[in-house]
């Protein structure tokens, strides 16, 4: 995801795709998987 200048997209991880732009009148919902978690450990 990117927020510039008031604007939000989703950006693909994968480069054959192009950006959503998320607008005001949109209805949706993200979902993911945490595929990598970096902890300190104490």
């Amino acid at each position: 995801m990117e927020k510039k200048g008031g604007k939000i997209k989703l950006m693909p991880e994968d480069s054959h795709y192009e950006p959503i732009e998320i607008t005001k009148g949109m209805h949706f919902k993200t979902q993911g998987v945490v595929t990598w978690v970096v902890r300190k450990t104490v």
